[in-house]
């Protein structure tokens, strides 16, 4: 996630090039600027060269959201600085937490493109999973290191870095709304994938939506207990 502010310097030097074009002289869509391009390219690199990138990990119910903070070297990013990068709401009343961890040198990142997997560079599932099935992120999150993937077991990388192995089993689609606690229901709720996995280990459908969700079973609008879908909303068939 950039922001404007981030990206400031970069942006005034770009806006130092233009207000310098001149056509005097050439053809067709050709333009030349004056020696203020040369000054403003330079800041504008010199801007760059001493910014640095951290990974923003914020740990909540649901698993784990990812953003990238860009701010410079000698700033030390603080946890308010990591929380008011976050696209969702903070809560530490439920436990959540922020992680914070260098950005690989050698990966990089591209405004405006799908998130791709930084192991193996295919695409990456809504879920943040590689879709590349013999990839060892087809079934972790993109914020455990390679190194404790190759050498750790499942119990020691779910302990270390508070996050589970995905989980393969089918799910049931919930529908739900906040709003909504019973009666006719004419709205557009949101879906909630529940594992089979959850759902034996707290006996309903019902407990384990709460238990993935935090909200309460009354908020549930509809779900069959006949159709089953992966956590990435594809139906599974027979």
């Amino acid at each position: 996630m950039y922001t404007q502010e981030q990206l400031q310097p970069l942006l005034t030097a770009v806006n130092a090039v233009l207000a310098n074009e001149d056509n005097t002289g050439c053809t067709d869509d050709l333009t030349v600027t004056s020696s203020a391009c040369c000054e403003a390219l330079r800041r504008a690199n010199n801007a760059l060269q001493s910014m640095q990138l951290t990974v923003v990990m914020h740990h909540h119910r649901h698993g784990i959201s990812t953003a990238v903070a860009l701010h410079p070297e000698t700033v030390v990013l603080t946890q308010d600085d990591a929380i008011s990068v976050l696209v969702e709401e903070f809560e530490p009343d439920r436990d959540e937490y922020i992680e914070l961890a260098p950005f690989p040198d050698d990966a990089v990142v591209l405004v405006g493109v799908p998130p791709t997997c930084l192991q193996c560079g295919s695409a990456l599932t809504s879920a943040g999973f590689c879709t590349d099935e013999t990839c060892a992120y087809s079934d972790w999150p993109q914020c455990v290191p390679l190194a404790d993937l190759e050498a750790s077991s499942q119990a020691f990388i779910e302990a270390k870095h508070g996050v589970t192995k995905r989980d393969r089993s089918p799910c049931y689609r919930v529908e739900y709304d906040p709003e909504f606690t019973g009666g006719e229901y004419a709205g557009t709720g949101s879906f909630a994938f529940v594992s089979e996995t959850l759902v034996k280990q707290h006996g309903s459908v019902e407990a384990a939506f709460t238990a993935q969700t935090g909200l309460a079973a009354c908020h549930i609008v509809h779900y069959s207990g006949d159709e089953r879908y992966t956590a990435d909303a594809e139906q599974v068939t027979a």
